[in-house]
């Protein structure tokens, strides 16, 4: 899942700064993929803070699903991602 080009086609772009929450990342990343987004291009972007569960893997098991683009913050600090 590498980065791609800011795209003028997406109309809304859902945030998810997380770490170690994985369970909780995929249940909602399923909510957004079961609400109304007709006529809306939905980007979600996964922010994980150095997680030491599967966050990676749920990240990318929504691949082909809805555009999404993960970014690893190796900082673990409150507020850096």
């Amino acid at each position: 899942m590498s980065p791609r080009q800011v795209n003028d086609a997406i109309d809304l772009s859902v945030l998810f700064c997380t770490r170690n929450r994985a369970q909780s990342l995929k249940a909602t990343i399923n909510d957004v993929l079961a609400a109304d987004r007709t006529g809306l291009v939905v980007e979600v972007v996964v922010i994980d803070n150095d997680s030491s569960d599967e966050t990676p893997q749920v990240a990318a098991s929504f691949t082909g699903r809805i555009a999404l683009r993960y970014y690893l913050e190796k900082k673990s600090e409150k507020g850096t991602a």
